[in-house]
């Protein structure tokens, strides 16, 4: 199913609970806890392990300890070359990367410049994809495999890509540059001055003419020092910085930015309401709001999160989760559509909200979902989670992936599309299943229909839809299925782990 055919599938639902509805977009996920001993594998199985024993008795390039560089990397740390994965954000129809060299690398669709490519405002692009909406197609700028996102400073550590933007930390000083979509500032500047790109959730009606502000080229949002991890929605963006405080720019109409405000801006202003300490924020594919976990264990949301019964506020207050004593002892929290997830400090995780796509992992869907917390089926212990959309990723300690929910365009890295049933009209898995074929992974993201995960070789691994080339693939290539288990819509996905073409 194509993003866009999907947004407006969650607009009904997300318009009839809450008017300033917002789509929110993504950010990274990275875990160091997760790093593998060497050799270690997780479902690669032989053939992964095999071929890693044969790079390093037959390595041509440089010896990095235990690693063996391939195409022509240095070795720039113990174990590390230079052109290792080390950070991944899915996010709409495009995503990002960071290697070890501090570069950035982007791919997908980049009509309003969220590829960081471009020159002015969006960009002709190297290839052109086709946005599937249904049974319409709509041509796009777009790059099928990663490319460097040039006009960006040295020493960039992480990444969030948003539904159509995206930002990036320069580790040295925490300074944050952002590209891409701006009506409302989240790039962090005034728009005004911005170039004009063709909205696609507006092409139909519009004719494809450049209306909305955008700017293709990475610009230094002022005023942030010190960030250590990015959330990214349609239009607002948020930071969390090394001292435990968060501060978000761009929309703020339904309280998105926490600072007690209902107004957009184009500098980033404090969350309000939040205690010191600040470990983790998020935000959902499809809510007006974000979230975030405090380092003793408490969680926190603001704005209109949209999964009840968690209140819309201008300021964060603590998660309850229906019942009449906060929620503690998280280690993360993540929402999608229309349901919350934490992954506990027990690597436990729990989820609440609605159901009616099984993405509260707790086996055969539940339309009227559940208000308290309640255990996903089939998962040991987690030490990262994941979702952001209508399904949720889990890695476990000993490096396998595992995911639940929406299985139509392969998001579930399955190898099939049908999942255990259809909640809906979207064939659904209400059980976390490993996914097969991939060695020991050490993080993951997620974003529309799309997963991410970096394995111990720095290499970096995607799965599910692909019209826009967003898992970072040529369309149709790799053995891309089309018609991803919806005969009405021409999307085109694969539901097996590939490898992003086109990094270093």
């Amino acid at each position: 199913m194509s993003a866009k055919r999907l947004v407006a599938a969650v607009a009904v639902s997300a318009i009839a609970l809450s008017a300033c509805a917002a789509v929110i977009g993504l950010e990274h996920v990275g875990y160091e806890d997760a790093s593998p001993e060497a050799g270690d594998l997780g479902d690669g199985g032989a053939e992964a392990s095999d071929a890693g024993t044969a790079d390093a008795e037959a390595c041509t390039g440089t010896v990095c300890g235990s690693r063996c560089c391939t195409k022509g990397a240095n070795c720039i740390d113990s174990g590390v070359c230079a052109n290792d994965v080390v950070d991944v954000s899915g996010g709409g129809n495009g995503s990002c990367a960071v290697v070890a060299d501090g570069t950035v690398w982007c791919w997908g669709d980049d009509s309003l410049g969220q590829l960081g490519v471009g020159n002015g405002a969006g960009d002709a692009g190297d290839d052109t994809c086709t946005f599937i909406n249904g049974a319409t197609s709509l041509p796009l700028a777009c790059r099928f495999v990663a490319t460097k996102v040039a006009a960006l400073p040295s020493g960039m550590t992480r990444v969030g890509a948003g539904f159509q933007h995206a930002c990036a930390i320069q580790g040295t000083n925490g300074a944050v540059w952002c590209w891409g979509h701006n009506a409302n500032g989240a790039v962090g500047h005034d728009p005004a001055g911005d170039g004009k790109c063709p909205d696609i959730l507006q092409v139909d009606s519009e004719g494809g003419v450049p209306t909305t502000p955008c700017s293709g080229v990475p610009s230094l949002v002022p005023g942030i020092t010190g960030a250590v991890e990015l959330a990214l929605n349609q239009a607002t963006s948020c930071a969390r910085t090394s001292m435990g405080e968060v501060f978000c720019w761009g929309s703020g109409g339904g309280g998105q930015l926490g600072n007690d405000g209902g107004s957009d801006s184009f500098a980033a202003v404090k969350v309000l309401g939040l205690p010191s300490g600040i470990v983790q924020i998020a935000t959902a594919l499809y809510a007006g709001g974000a979230c975030a976990v405090a380092s003793d264990g408490s969680a926190w949301c603001w704005g209109n999160t949209i999964p009840p019964p968690e209140p819309a506020t201008f300021t964060a207050h603590r998660v309850m989760a229906g019942r009449t004593t906060p929620l503690s002892d998280v280690a993360e929290l993540r929402f999608g559509v229309a349901n919350y997830c934490a992954r506990l400090t027990d690597g436990a995780v729990i989820c609440w909200g609605y159901d009616d796509n099984a993405q509260l992992g707790q086996g055969p869907c539940d339309a009227g979902g559940v208000s308290t917390p309640a255990p996903v089926v089939g998962i040991p212990t987690a030490v990262a989670l994941d979702g952001r959309w209508i399904h949720d990723c889990t890695l476990d300690a000993d490096g396998k992936v595992r995911c639940w929910g929406v299985a139509q365009d392969g998001a579930l890295g399955r190898g099939n599309l049908l999942g255990d049933g259809k909640c809906t009209t979207l064939a659904s898995s209400g059980t976390a299943t490993v996914v097969p074929g991939l060695p020991r992974i050490t993080r993951i993201a997620t974003g529309i229909e799309t997963t991410f995960a970096i394995d111990d070789s720095g290499r970096l691994w995607a799965w599910g839809a692909n019209d826009t080339a967003r898992i970072g693939h040529a369309p149709k290539s790799n053995k891309d299925l089309t018609n991803c288990g919806d005969p009405t819509n021409l999307s085109v996905c694969n539901p097996s782990p590939t490898l992003v073409e086109g990094l270093p």
